[in-house]
C-alpha cells in the first residue's frame, strides 16, 4: 500500500480534498500541468486532491515525484473511465487493489454495468461523474447495480443538471459528492469534501468514502466569482450564438467559456454553478435523511 504524506497520524488532521482533478499531462482537455494544478490547490486552501485523468491512472513514479515536490498535499491516484455507453465513472482505490493495466474490465469502452460490478468486486469506491451533463438519461442498470456516489456539484454540473443529480442519488440511496472537475487552476477551491480524519493512504480514502465519513464544502466567494464571470459573458455569448458561430469560434473570442456552458445556453438552460445556501440546505437535509452518513 502506498503511504501518502501526512504530518500527523490519521484522525488528527481534518482536511479538504478535491476528488476530481485533471491535468494537461494525461487529459487532453486539461489546461495546466500537474505542478500548476497542485500549487493552485494549496493556494485555494485544499489539503488533498485526487488526480483523475481520463482512462489512465497516474503512474506511480510520477505520483511519487509530485508527492516529494508537494509534501504538504495529500495526492491520490484516481481515474475517470468512459464506458461503452459514454458515461463517466470516477474510481478510487484502484492502485492499492489491482494493477489497472491488467484489468480488462476497467478500461475505456467497457459496458458500464461490467465496469461497476468489477470495481465493486475489487472493493473500489465508484462515483457517477456529472450525470445529466449531456442528456436526459442515466444508465438503467444503476437501479440494480448502483454506484456508491453521485457527483452533484462541479464546474461541469450546472444548475440545470444539479437537481436531477440529487434526485438520482435519493432514488438510488447513494451518497452525494461535490468536486471541482478542475481542468484549470481557477476551478480549484470552489467545491471539496471535508474529512474530519485525513485519509493518509488510498485504502483509508476508500474506507472513508464508503462509510460516508465526510461533509460537503463550498467556498461561497469563489463560487460567486465564477458565476459572476458567467453572467458577465452571457449576453456576448448569446449574441455570437445568434450570429451562427460555432463553439470553437466562440471559445476563441471568449476565452474560458466551457463547452458545457455553450451547449446549455444554446438550449436555454440555467448555466449558473450550484452551491447556493438553499441548495446546500437541501443537501444537508438529504444527508441527515441517510444520504451521507
Amino acid at each position: 500500500m502506498d503511504i501518502l504524506t501526512c504530518e500527523r497520524s490519521e484522525g488528527d488532521c481534518p482536511v479538504l480534498i478535491d476528488l476530481h482533478v485533471h491535468t494537461s499531462r494525461y487529459s487532453s482537455c486539461g489546461r495546466a500541468t500537474p505542478e500548476q494544478m497542485l500549487a493552485a490547490a494549496i493556494e485555494a486552501g485544499l489539503g488533498g486532491v485526487a488526480l483523475t485523468e481520463h482512462n489512465l491512472v497516474f503512474p506511480d513514479t510520477e505520483i511519487a515525484a509530485l508527492r516529494r515536490e508537494f509534501p504538504q498535499l495529500l495526492i491520490f491516484q484516481g481515474i475517470e473511465i468512459t464506458s461503452a455507453e459514454g458515461d463517466d465513472y470516477l474510481l478510487y482505490g484502484l492502485r492499492s487493489a489491482v494493477e489497472h493495466e491488467r484489468e480488462d474490465a476497467l478500461q475505456r469502452g467497457v459496458p458500464g454495468e461490467r465496469l461497476v460490478h468489477r470495481a465493486h468486486e475489487l472493493g473500489l469506491a465508484v462515483v457517477l461523474a456529472h450525470p445529466y451533463r449531456y442528456g436526459d438519461q442515466v444508465p438503467a442498470f444503476l437501479e440494480h447495480e448502483p454506484v456508491d456516489g453521485i457527483e452533484v456539484m462541479s464546474s461541469n454540473i450546472l444548475n440545470y443538471a444539479h437537481g436531477r443529480a440529487v434526485s438520482l442519488a435519493e432514488r438510488l440511496g447513494t451518497w452525494v459528492m461535490i468536486a471541482s472537475d478542475g481542468h484549470a487552476p481557477e476551478a480549484l477551491g470552489i467545491y471539496a469534501l471535508r474529512f474530519g480524519r485525513a485519509p493518509c493512504d488510498e485504502r483509508a480514502l476508500v474506507r472513508a468514502l464508503l462509510k460516508r465519513e465526510f461533509s460537503l464544502y463550498v467556498n461561497p466567494d469563489r463560487l460567486s466569482t465564477r458565476n459572476a464571470e458567467i453572467a458577465a459573458n452571457r449576453e456576448a455569448i448569446l449574441r455570437l450564438i445568434d450570429e451562427g458561430l460555432d463553439d470553437a469560434t466562440i471559445r476563441k473570442q471568449i476565452p474560458g467559456v466551457s463547452g458545457v456552458i455553450l451547449r446549455a445556453l444554446r438550449e436555454g438552460l440555467d448555466v449558473h454553478r450550484p452551491g447556493s445556501p438553499e441548495q446546500l440546505g437541501a443537501l444537508v437535509a438529504f444527508t441527515r435523511a441517510g444520504g451521507n452518513g
